[in-house]
This record gives C-alpha cells, sequence and structure tokens, in this order.
C-alpha cells in the first residue's frame, strides 16, 4: 500500500541498470487547482516524463479540479494529496506527517517545491533524509502566511536551506536573494508556452478589454475601475473581468455603485485561448507580478497589452508589444486605453510585437530544458555533499 493516497497509476518499472535510468524526481505543490503555476508544473512533468525524468506528484491538500489532475494521470504520473479533508493547519501537519513514507518508498534523486508552503514542508523532511531539495520560486510577494512575524521568518530560512532555487523572472530571483536565497544557488528558467499563431482580431466595436486574473485584492481590478470612469464617454468598449476568487461579491458591488453595470462584466473561469479571440486588449493592472501567464497567452495571441509598470510583468511585456504604465496614476493608465482602444493600427502593431516577443522568450523546449539542468545540479550535490 501506497505510504499516501494516490489518484492513479502503478510506479512505472525502473531501469534495469541505475545509471540508465532518467532522474527521479518527487514534485511537491498545495495543490493542483486550475491557475498558472500548476499549468507550468504540470506542462514541465507531461513533456519530461518518462523520458527525461520519472514524476511523482505530492499534494499538500486534496484538489478539486481535474484540469491538471486528469492528464497527469492519463500520463502514468501518480497523484498523491497528503490530505484530504479539515482546515489548512491540520492538512500541513497531516502532509508533515505522511511525506517522509512517499519519500522512502519512491527513493527520488531529488524532491522539487512548488511555492512557499510545499517548500516549508518539503525541505525538512527531505534534508533530514539526505535527499536533494529544490524549490520554485513563482513570485514576488509570498505565502499569505507571510503576513505574520513568526512565520515569515521561519518560512525563509526553510527556505534558504534548499540546494538549488529556480526563478522563473529576474524580478522573481531578485525577490528570492533578499528573502536569503544565494544568488549563485537560483537558476533562472523564464515560463514555457507553445508558440501559436496570432488570431485574427474580433469584430468592433465595441472594442472589448480583457483581464484575466484571480479577484484579489492585489491583482488590481479596483484600478481598473478608476481608469475606466475616466475614458472619453464617446468611446465604446466592454471590459470582461475573467477568473474567480474571494473578491467577486465586492467586485460586483462596485461595478454597480459606480454605475459600468452596463459596460463592465464578470465572466467567470474561462479558456485563456478562447477568451484572448473574442477580445482586443489584454489589461493587468496587478501591484506586482512574478510572470504573469495571463499576459504571455495574451501576446501569443497577438493582442496589445496594457499593464503596470512593476517587476515581473516589465520582464514579459516588451517596449514595442505593450504599454506599461504608473502603478497608481488612473489618468494615465486611461490615457492608455483610450489610445489603444481608439486607435486600430496602433493596436495591431503593438499585438504583433508582442506575440513576436513572446515567441522567441518563452520557449517551452527552453523552459523543460531549464528546469531539468536544474534538477541534475540538485541531483549532483548527493554525491559532493
Amino acid at each position: 500500500m501506497d505510504p499516501a493516497g494516490v489518484l492513479t497509476g502503478e510506479r512505472p518499472p525502473a531501469a534495469t541498470a541505475a545509471d540508465a535510468r532518467p532522474l527521479r524526481v518527487l514534485f511537491v505543490i498545495s495543490r493542483l487547482e486550475p491557475g498558472g503555476t500548476e499549468g507550468q508544473l504540470t506542462n514541465l512533468i507531461l513533456r519530461a516524463h518518462p523520458q527525461r525524468i520519472e514524476a511523482r506528484v505530492a499534494t499538500l491538500y486534496a484538489t478539486s479540479a481535474r484540469e491538471h489532475v486528469d492528464p497527469l494521470v492519463a500520463h502514468g504520473v501518480p497523484v498523491h494529496p497528503l490530505s484530504l479533508q479539515g482546515g489548512r493547519l491540520r492538512s500541513l501537519s497531516l502532509a508533515l506527517a505522511r511525506l517522509p513514507g512517499l519519500v522512502r518508498a519512491f527513493a527520488p534523486d531529488v524532491v522539487y517545491a512548488w511555492l512557499e508552503e510545499a517548500a516549508t514542508v518539503a525541505i525538512p523532511v527531505a534534508r533530514s533524509l539526505g535527499v536533494p531539495v529544490a524549490v520554485s520560486r513563482r513570485n514576488v510577494c509570498g505565502s499569505a502566511f507571510e503576513r505574520f512575524t513568526v512565520p515569515r521568518v521561519a518560512i525563509r530560512r526553510i527556505e534558504a536551506a534548499a540546494t538549488l532555487a529556480t526563478a522563473n523572472s529576474d524580478a522573481v530571483r531578485d525577490e528570492a536573494i533578499r528573502r536569503g536565497i544565494a544568488a549563485e544557488r537560483i537558476h533562472v528558467v523564464p515560463n514555457g508556452h507553445d508558440p501559436l499563431t496570432p488570431l485574427e482580431e474580433p469584430p468592433s466595436p465595441p472594442v472589448r478589454l480583457g483581464y484575466l486574473a484571480h479577484l484579489r485584492a492585489e491583482k488590481g481590478h479596483l484600478r481598473l475601475l478608476n481608469a475606466l470612469q475616466l475614458l472619453p464617454p464617446e468611446l465604446d468598449w466592454h471590459a470582461d473581468l475573467a477568473g474567480s476568487g474571494p473578491l467577486e461579491r465586492a467586485l460586483r458591488g462596485e461595478i454597480a455603485r459606480r454605475g459600468l453595470s452596463d459596460r463592465v462584466s464578470l465572466v467567470g473561469v474561462v479558456n485563456s485561448r478562447s477568451f484572448w479571440a473574442t477580445h482586443h486588449v489584454a489589461v493587468l493592472l496587478s501591484d506586482h507580478e512574478g510572470s504573469p501567464n495571463t499576459l504571455i497567452d495574451a501576446a501569443m495571441a497577438a493582442r496589445a497589452i496594457v499593464a503596470t509598470n512593476v517587476p515581473g510583468t516589465s520582464d514579459v511585456v516588451g517596449a514595442a508589444g505593450g504599454v506599461l504604465v504608473p502603478l497608481d496614476d488612473s489618468a494615465a493608465i486611461a490615457a492608455a486605453l483610450a489610445r489603444v482602444a481608439s486607435d486600430p493600427e496602433h493596436r495591431a502593431a503593438l499585438g504583433r510585437h508582442a506575440h513576436r516577443q513572446a515567441v522567441k522568450r518563452f520557449s517551452m523546449q527552453r523552459f523543460v530544458d531549464g528546469h531539468i539542468e536544474a534538477l541534475e545540479a540538485a541531483a549532483g550535490h548527493r554525491a559532493l555533499a
């Protein structure tokens, strides 16, 4: 019997010769719900298993959605939920208790933890068992637990004890260094996306502004509403806010209070490619970003981008492929939106450049190769220790 619940699959048979088998990697993540980070991890595993790595995935919490779990299952990758129910602290305690058994049974060459909560559980366990451990840093804000001093100090000390770290942008690398991870132990591996053909613009008017992000305060939805109220009255536009999250009810109320209900819609969870097919402009006005996949997807569709000029976003939005606006200047944001929405030629030129830059910067092959190289480097530390 497996030491933790397993959603699928027998473990693939190991190669007969130890030096011939692929690298054995145990990935640890909080959960596999729909999201950019989860999609990146899934893409990495689907492209590397079983030829380059032998993968298993452990989740700290149960996953309700099947978007990422089912493809992994179909690909023969076992997925282990370390806890199935209960509160967050109880689930973390169960995960910490169950992970050692999974590590012993699987005997990975490397444990690879994605994001802070997973790192907090996986790093102590891996180190106690003498297994190299890597951590994937993918944001500049950290865990929600880091609002409090004691968890913040503990999380960062644990994270700094990893064998090495990966970062998906220069901004995330810089933040990892500030958090205490030595610069020489950080591998920058940009996100990977399959190159896609540009999409034709949908008919207009109205010009449709797309905003695809979790409905959380730091994603800047209220910043958008402030700017939309300043757009010229003669401009024919409609904004669709896609995604889900704790801000949904408050946003609905705010849209109604500002008299924007006929021009701003909350459309729920969407397929990214389909969403950008029906929109002219991609907007993201976040407080901070690690490497916003939603803008990369928009660029792959050849959509013009208007986004806040913050680290992480500026790593994605090239000078010719979008407009970077000040964080808290509603007039400047409104002016950028009005220019892009009212000038089809300008909008099309931005979209063409965005597509060209995205294909060049976010190669899926370089993404996979970069992570494999980092994992091989981490595994090599066993022999050096």
